[in-house]
């Protein structure tokens, strides 16, 4: 892996890209996990966590022919970057086998490694895998409980 200078970020652009109002509203974790992270990762994938973001959920507006409906979703979301090492693909599975033991009922998409919810507390979780990347993607986020299986990827909604 190639070292990179640091690059600073101001704290503006970090809550405009997160979705949140305020920069307060955003918790950057260099190196670790986000705060309050509402699942536990297998020891294997804690070792190499590249860093993560803690911030509100995004606040979504839909637009319909006489009104707007504004929809904001409880709580947070969290994303954390995990590098990964070609030598240890069991890491996949460890995980998968990790969030279903939390209560995920997860599947595979096209979009997502893994997408998948669960009822109590309710929320969404979303593995990528970039294709030569390098690193998993890992988002969890809050979600009112009766749309659960409603914001599966891909579904018309």
């Amino acid at each position: 892996m190639t070292n990179l200078p640091p690059v600073c970020v101001s704290a503006e652009l970090w809550a405009a890209l997160m979705g949140a109002s305020s920069p307060a509203d955003v918790v950057l974790s260099d190196g670790g996990l986000p705060p309050d992270l509402p699942v536990v990762l297998p020891a294997a994938l804690q070792a190499d966590i590249i860093g993560g973001v803690r911030a509100p959920a995004p606040i979504w507006t839909f637009a319909y022919e006489d009104t707007d409906q504004i929809v904001s979703s409880p709580g947070h979301r969290w994303q954390v970057l995990i590098r990964l090492s070609p030598s240890q693909p069991q890491l996949l599975s460890d995980l998968q086998g990790s969030l279903e033991v939390q209560g995920f009922e997860l599947e595979k998409t096209g979009t997502y490694l893994l997408w998948g919810v669960r009822q109590d507390p309710p929320q969404s979780v979303e593995v990528l895998l970039p294709r030569g990347a390098g690193f998993l993607f890992l988002r969890v986020s809050d979600i009112q409980p009766q749309a659960a299986w409603a914001q599966r990827p891909g579904d018309a909604g």
